[in-house]
C-alpha cells in the first residue's frame, strides 16, 4: 500500500493538502496515549514515516536479495518503533 502512496504524484491541490492533513492527525491521535508533545509526534511520524519508506524503496528496487526473510526485518523494524513508544507510555496501575 505504501508504494502506491509514495508513487502518488505530488498535485498542488485544496483536496490533495486536506487527505495529507487528515492522515497526520489520524496519526497523531494514535500517539496520543505516549508520553510525547506536539513537537514529539512530528518527530516520531517523520523517524516512522522515513524507516518505512526507505525500507519500501530499498525492497522495490531489489536490495534485499539474500535469504533472510525481508518480512521479518520488516516486523523488527515496526517492533523497534513500537518498543520504544511503549517506553514512553504511562504506566499503568
Amino acid at each position: 500500500m505504501y508504494k502506491a502512496f509514495i508513487a502518488c504524484p505530488s498535485f498542488d491541490d485544496a483536496g490533495i493538502e486536506e487527505a495529507k492533513q487528515a492522515v497526520a492527525h489520524t496519526f497523531y491521535q494514535a500517539l496520543e496515549p505516549y508520553s510525547l508533545d506536539y513537537e514529539g509526534k512530528v518527530h516520531f511520524t517523520r523517524c516512522f514515516r522515513s524507516a518505512l519508506h526507505g525500507f519500501v524503496s530499498l525492497e522495490s528496487v531489489g536490495s534485499f536479495k539474500n535469504t533472510v526473510a525481508v518480512e521479518t526485518s520488516f516486523d523488527m523494524m515496526i517492533e523497534n518503533h513500537l518498543t520504544f513508544l511503549n517506553n514512553l507510555a504511562p504506566e499503568k496501575h
